[in-house]
């Protein structure tokens, strides 16, 4: 977003600490976004660092329903990247920056304006401020699941009808039946992904709060539990490393 703006000509702030977890949800993108990688100018630098995704691959009940992206209707691109999302995330700060964008490396604050809207506050006002000659006109929330002007405003979200939890790893290896596609398999109480990177494998399991709490008490004991658990991923991750921590998210479905 800072990247578009910034090419636009508007001046732009970006507050960020470069501060990420381990992992981070969002390796495996939609070929929507390659229009978007071209207009900022990164496409070649997220290429060299990507797997190639010419589609995506479901299972269900032992059958594999692959789906290529150049069958589908529309101008979008056939083809799509899984990323590594430390790359990624440099690819487009590094952009931000060539475009113009200011970054500072600070944590955004923030308070409700009282007119059903938000203000910058403390250092983050000041810099914004000197930055932009004034207030800025637009404050964008790109902080994810951490939702600042969710919380600040104390609005509400929709959990879904489901309280499934994530957890998910990087894997020295595991089996692709199709090459660069994500693999979505289907499970008795939930599901799973397998996402091809260039020297690991993302894998991750959604299952639902209550289901999870048999396989153990931390992370990583329900993690490796269920890969164990269900026969078919099992067989697709025998004999791999876990290369990661374990990352879990509670609130899966929270939008």
């Amino acid at each position: 977003t800072a990247a578009l703006l910034a090419s636009a000509g508007r001046s732009v702030v970006v507050f960020d600490l470069d501060k990420r977890p381990e992992l981070i949800v969002g390796e495996s993108m939609l070929p929507a976004v390659v229009p978007l990688l071209r207009r900022i100018g990164v496409e070649a630098e997220v290429r060299a660092c990507s797997v190639h995704k010419p589609g995506a691959s479901l299972t269900s009940e032992d059958r594999i329903y692959p789906f290529a992206f150049e069958a589908a209707m529309g101008e979008a691109p056939s083809y799509s990247y899984n990323v590594d999302r430390r790359d990624f995330d440099r690819i487009l700060r590094s952009a931000a920056r060539r475009h113009g964008a200011t970054h500072v490396d600070l944590k955004a604050t923030m308070a409700d304006d009282g007119r059903g809207g938000v203000e910058l506050t403390g250092e983050c006002n000041d810099v914004a401020r000197e930055i932009l000659d004034g207030p800025p006109d637009v404050i964008v929330d790109a902080s994810g699941r951490h939702a600042l002007i969710e919380r600040t405003l104390g609005l509400k979200s929709s959990l879904g009808s489901r309280n499934d939890v994530a957890l998910f790893a990087h894997l020295d290896s595991a089996t692709l039946e199709h090459k660069g596609h994500i693999h979505v398999d289907r499970l008795k109480h939930g599901w799973s992904w397998r996402i091809p990177l260039r020297d690991r494998t993302s894998v991750g399991l959604v299952v639902s709060r209550d289901h999870l709490a048999r396989y153990g008490d931390t992370a990583a004991e329900q993690y490796d539990s269920m890969l164990n658990a269900f026969p078919r991923l099992a067989a697709r991750v025998s004999g791999s490393r876990r290369l990661s921590s374990v990352l879990k998210y509670t609130n899966y479905q929270r939008h």
